[in-house]
């Protein structure tokens, strides 16, 4: 029990000196005995450990402050470069390229023309539709013509500018100058009152109330009455245009389905909201189909450019709604699913809990259990104390009681071996 209680008592004690430092310590006593302990704390390593063992270790007990790791670590581009700590450096690398590409949406939507209604190509096909009538577009087939029996007769006409202007004359009473880019139509195309006018070289003219009117062609058997049976048919065939049915298809009024619904007729509302738009409540759209003559059909192709127009004007709303919700809707959810758990990521890389942790092992291994081991080797010592007290204590007993023994054992024991002499006249006696 001495022997161990001593080594007990032995061990505790320098224990009991570190523990005094470890209670005591603090930066500048680490770098005092940084040296004695073989640590290199010089340089960015050294003062990182340095500021790492004084915020997240050394703290005072109590403290309030949660330091943050990435505040603490730091890296440099050289040894002259400025610190750059890891929090900016993630934030660095990873959320401002992110910011910065959204702004540059930002800024492009902002800062660019993207109204399809402005549009040069939208502007231009607008302008095609309001300038040009579509009946002076509808232009004879050269070739069919020429291989008909009939109308190819319209070559008979020798005159240099004759009735084979046909050829290449429109559906429309008068000329028509084409305005804007038609491919292979440009200039001015001759209408149905440019071959009348020819035409009538070869008879006078039937009465007629439109302007596809025929003549009197002569009637002996020659190259002119050729030429004039030939334009006789071909206005017939203008009248058989005039005449047709067409097709000026809108859409069904989503309130109303046996209604037409045009798109011309669109409004936009003071509430953003629009009105005749045609569209039903699950975003489709029905095709109606009307039937309309060929002046109405004119007037439907002219009055694409309306349509165009309201049509236009509705998708530019809807792009900058879409682009402001997708922006603002895609920024949100990467600052969300991305940047937000970055965020949280960095912001719980703390060491607040460790001063609290390193003083209750302090006070757990100096100041109860080294304590404890004190008290258990003074309890070693005094039981080893007892023990010798016992011993003695045993010993004089035994002591006593073993001289009494022999003390008494040699009383009786000579009195047992004396001799004693005989009567010679018992014995006989006795015999």
């Amino acid at each position: 029990a001495f022997f161990l209680g001593g080594i007990i008592l032995l061990v505790t004690v320098p224990v009991s000196g570190l523990c005094l430092v470890l209670d005591e310590m603090d930066r500048p006593l680490l770098e005092g005995i940084a040296g004695s302990l073989g640590l290199q704390l010089t340089g960015d390593e050294g003062g990182m450990l340095l500021d790492i063992a004084e915020q997240c270790i050394l703290a005072p007990t109590g403290t309030t402050a949660n330091p943050n790791m990435f505040d603490i670590l730091y890296t440099r581009e050289n040894a002259t470069a400025p610190k750059v700590y890891m929090r900016e450096k993630l934030i660095g690398a990873i959320r401002s390229p992110i910011d910065a590409q959204f702004a540059k949406i930002r800024s492009t939507v902002e800062g660019s023309s993207m109204n399809m209604s402005s549009n040069e190509g939208v502007v231009s096909l607008r302008a095609l539709f309001e300038l040009n009538d579509v009946r002076g577009l509808v232009v004879a087939d050269a070739g069919a013509m020429q291989s008909s029996n009939i109308l190819s007769g319209l070559v008979a006409d020798s005159r240099a500018v004759g009735i084979t202007v046909g050829y290449a004359a429109s559906a429309l009473c008068a000329d028509l100058a084409v305005q804007g880019d038609l491919g292979g139509l440009s200039g001015t195309i001759p209408g149905v009152d440019t071959f009348v006018t020819l035409l009538t070289h070869f008879g006078p003219i039937v009465p007629e109330s439109t302007c596809a009117k025929q003549v009197v062609c002569p009637v002996a058997i020659s190259a002119a009455r050729t030429a004039c049976e030939a334009g006789n048919a071909y206005i017939d065939i203008k009248r058989q245009v005039w005449g047709a049915a067409y097709r000026c298809d809108v859409f069904a009024d989503p309130t109303d389905p046996s209604a037409f619904c045009d798109p011309k007729d669109m409004v936009q509302e003071a509430g953003g909201t629009w009105r005749n738009d045609c569209i039903k409540t699950d975003g489709t759209m029905s095709v109606k189909a009307r039937a309309c003559t060929f002046t109405d059909f004119a007037a439907y192709v002219k009055e694409h450019d309306v349509r165009l127009e309201k049509i236009m004007q509705r998708l530019d709303a809807a792009v900058q709604e879409a682009l402001d919700d997708i922006v603002d809707g895609l920024q949100a959810l990467v600052q969300k699913q991305v940047l937000g758990d970055i965020d949280n990521m960095t912001a719980g890389v703390t060491c607040g809990f460790l001063p609290e942790a390193y003083r209750a092992s302090i006070d757990a291994i100096c100041f109860q259990s080294l304590i404890g081991f004190r008290r258990l080797a003074n309890s070693y010592v005094s039981c080893a104390i007892i023990t010798i007290l016992l011993m003695v204590l045993m010993y004089g007993t035994w002591r006593w009681q073993i001289d009494n023994v022999n003390e008494w054992d040699h009383a009786h024991l000579v009195t047992m071996t004396q001799v004693v002499p005989v009567d010679p006249s018992e014995t006989a006696e006795t015999a």
